[in-house]
């Protein structure tokens, strides 16, 4: 017993590891296999392979296929949605509240390693600057020019509506005129 005890203790430290995880997942496995009756859930693979003991490709291969049983496992369906194996993933960083915000835009950006990069950050943030205002002008232009159009729509049809109750044959046919003319440039400037 102590001698394997030495011999553990000289060998690389990533077998090690290897070891630890092999077991950790007979354990996954057989809790598995004795806990979920209704799954039929392939062996753990075994921990060696002809490669030999203590060599680098045994522990690669290890890795592939502890991964390929750990893939396997958790595209089960039935797995997936277990309540006792369902984990949520807490957050560990809260977001930044508004003094810790406040703080860290108080503080300036990371040095820059080249000079001209540094000289070029004020302009692009200018630019930046300019492009996001003026996109936002050009939106509320878009926006009134729509209003306008749905404007001159809705008067194109009370002209239309005008001249089928005007009793004078070229008044009612220069109000449908004007009407359809009023529906056409709605429709253009859309």
């Amino acid at each position: 017993m102590e001698y394997r005890r030495i011999s553990k203790a000289f060998a690389p430290h990533s077998l090690l590891m290897c070891d630890e995880r092999m077991m950790n997942l007979l354990n996954l496995g057989n809790t598995f296999q004795s806990q979920i009756q209704n799954v039929l859930f392939p062996h753990v693979p075994p921990n060696t392979t002809s490669a030999g003991l203590a060599l680098e490709e045994e522990a690669k291969h290890l890795h592939i296929r502890m991964q390929k049983w750990l893939d396997i496992i958790s595209e089960n369906p039935i797995l997936i949605h277990d309540e006792e194996l369902y984990s949520p993933v807490v957050q560990k960083d809260k977001p930044a509240s508004g003094l810790k915000r406040k703080a860290i835009k108080m503080q300036g950006p990371p040095p820059d390693d080249t000079p001209e990069l540094s000289s070029l950050r004020p302009i692009v943030k200018k630019f930046h600057q300019q492009t996001s205002e003026s996109s936002a002008k050009l939106e509320k232009v878009i926006k009134a020019l729509r209003n306008i159009s749905v404007s001159e729509d809705e008067l194109g049809l009370k002209f239309a509506a005008i001249a089928d109750m005007e009793h004078h044959s070229g008044m009612a046919n220069a109000f449908r005129k004007l009407g359809k003319n009023s529906t056409k440039l709605s429709v253009i400037r859309i």
